[in-house]
């Protein structure tokens, strides 16, 4: 009755039962009856297909009840799977029939451990691309076929199912998923074998995620899937981080967009030939800021990462490719055209660009910035050459005013690490050069300002000075107006700064002038000191230049640098000398100099 010979262990016990009265009605392939019914038991049955399936253990009740097939508490035990159906089919034994009727099956799975690549062992491609267990199981489906799409077929059946619920955890991959709803779909096409996940709605990484998506595979094209997305406030901090992990503040925000997406299994070692991101719309919201991208596309190739030793994919992630997107912006910056490339190896980022949008349009040089956010010791470096740009422009992309206007060169190698904001802060090393020529300063007249100061001796130089040394690199970073009351834009004033240099060392967080000074048509300031962001202090002095680099009149600013005190200006020379004449009294003779850098003394 039955051919064994591809089974072997076959074991536990079998009590079957049928009974049937009535016929079989041949010309309209249809039975009937008074009485249709049978009851299949099974108590700790087994059997072993080998190269194929294994059933360890099975316990439970199949039953039929004229057309309907039930399942009454079947547990099936395989290797480290454990599956516990219950539910109903109708119409399934047409299929010996071969009378076409429409079958349906509403079915409720659970499973702690669906052990998916060993399970399905005869297909090791399923191990190759998706070698993870599946755990804490809970499925309602209706599945839908009919008798032609079940049993005509060249390599799978056509079936389609309407996920009802479904939560299940894929160990050491991602974070829990919870389906609520959406039609699943098994069928040939003339690509091949061909699956598709109509309008999912699920609950995943704290938010909502919704999807379509297609998976293909034929010998031009095989394992080909693409997807389109929407989703509302996930957890992006879900996918790198376990429960007790520090997560740093930057990732603790969520996130919402849409996006297209197409990606292929590779036939080699690699886990992925390519993924594209296409058209990405992205809102992410935390605690600092709400950063939104428009049509980001993101082009990737021979992706790679070990899980056997980090189960963070992007820890031990090798790959490469290109990252553009039209813009980028928040309540800080607003950035166009956004082109990097990006090499990916073992986990260390490296993105690339030829296009410093960071300064604004137009801005012409070089960037690299290393990453390696996933290490135990996170660490960073940016190293910004032969920057060219517009100062106008750069403060735009900051939303701010335009303080000042005109070219500048600037050059940045710097380096941190830590996982915390202070620790970035305070690890942070480098260097940091800003030049220019020919600027504007625009809202003020500084020389007569300076004039009218040396009359009146009514003024905080702290407050023209620091404007201009840190240039617009240092109100974009602060957001610096505290500085800008000074500005009366509409005033139609203006000051021609004929040269500007501000050249920091940057040594444990704490950032110390090399060279730091302005002149203007007829005036020279000069800046010494350092500022120590992490110990938020600083201790700056501030003085007007003679032509010899002494100082005529100083200022020292010190203390905390939220709530810095400002020291009284400082007066060198004969004090009972009118303060007219003091310029002209102080000499190179007598004088301690104050500033020997680059910047020359106006004509």
């Amino acid at each position: 009755m039955f051919k064994l010979g591809a089974i072997s262990d076959l074991k536990g016990k079998i009590e079957f039962t049928d009974r049937i009265k009535g016929k079989y009605l041949i010309e309209e392939k249809k039975f009937v009856g008074e009485i249709n019914i049978a009851k299949l038991s099974l108590e700790n049955f087994g059997l072993k297909i080998p190269g194929t399936i294994v059933l360890d253990k099975v316990n439970g009740v199949i039953r039929r009840e004229n057309d309907d097939l039930y399942f009454d508490s079947l547990k099936v035990i395989s290797e480290d799977t454990d599956i516990f159906f219950n539910g109903k089919v109708q119409n399934l034994t047409y299929l010996f029939f071969n009378i076409e009727k429409d079958i349906e099956a509403n079915l409720d799975i659970k499973s702690s451990v669906f052990d998916l690549p060993n399970f399905l062992a005869f297909d090791p491609s399923i191990k190759r691309d998706f070698n993870y267990r599946i755990l804490d199981v809970d499925v309602s489906v209706i599945a839908k076929t009919t008798t032609s799409k079940a049993t005509k077929f060249k390599s799978f059946p056509e079936l389609d199912f309407d996920i009802k619920k479904l939560d299940a955890t894929v160990e050491n991959f991602l974070p829990r998923l919870e389906i609520n709803s959406g039609i699943y779909k098994i069928s040939e096409s003339i690509l091949g074998f061909n699956m598709k996940f109509e309008n999912f709605k699920t609950d995943f990484m704290g938010g909502k995620f919704n999807y379509s998506a297609e998976y293909n595979t034929s010998r031009f094209q095989p394992f080909y899937i693409k997807m389109k997305a929407d989703f509302n406030k996930i957890y992006l901090s879900e996918l790198f981080y376990s429960e007790n992990d520090t997560v740093p503040e930057s990732l603790t925000g969520k996130l919402s967009g849409s996006f297209f997406t197409e990606f292929q299994f590779p036939t080699d070692s690699t886990l992925l030939k390519f993924i594209k991101l296409k058209n990405a719309n992205l809102v992410y919201e935390f605690s600092k800021d709400t950063i939104i991208t428009n049509n980001l596309n993101i082009d990737l190739n021979k992706i790679y990462f070990n899980d056997t030793i980090d189960p963070n994919p992007l820890a031990t992630l090798d790959t490469y490719g290109k990252v553009r997107a039209d813009t980028i912006k928040s309540n800080s910056f607003n950035f166009n055209g956004l082109d990097l490339g990006i090499i990916v190896s073992n986990g260390i980022y490296e993105i690339k660009s030829d296009v410093v949008k960071l300064f604004g349009e137009n801005a012409k040089g070089k960037s690299i910035i290393t990453l390696h956010p996933f290490a135990q010791m996170p660490s960073y470096k940016a190293i910004f050459k032969d920057v060219h740009f517009r100062a106008e422009k750069m403060l735009s992309a900051f939303k701010e005013d335009s303080v000042i206007s005109g070219p500048l060169q600037f050059s940045l190698n710097i380096s941190t690490n830590g996982s915390q904001s202070d620790s970035l802060v305070s690890n942070l090393n480098g260097i940091v050069n800003l030049s220019g020529e020919n600027l504007m300063l625009n809202g003020l007249d500084a020389d007569e300002m300076i004039d009218k100061f040396k009359r009146s001796q009514n003024f905080n130089l702290v407050d023209l000075g620091a404007v201009l040394l840190a240039g617009p690199v240092g109100l974009a970073v602060t957001k610096g107006s505290d500085f800008a009351s000074i500005f009366v834009f509409n005033s139609g004033k203006y000051t021609n700064i004929t040269k500007m240099v501000s050249n920091w060392t940057i040594s444990d967080g704490v950032f110390t002038i090399k060279d730091a000074a302005f002149t203007t048509n007829k005036n020279r300031i000069a800046l010494t000191g350092s500022i120590g962001f992490a110990k938020n202090n600083l201790d700056l002095t501030i003085a007007l230049l003679n032509k010899n680099g002494c100082s005529i009149f100083s200022q020292q600013v010190y203390g905390d640098l939220d709530e810095p005190t400002m020291g009284k200006v400082k007066v060198v020379g004969a004090m009972l000398a009118p303060v007219t004449n003091l310029v002209d009294d102080v000499t190179g003779k007598d004088c301690i100099l104050f500033y020997q850098g680059s910047v020359e003394h106006p004509e």
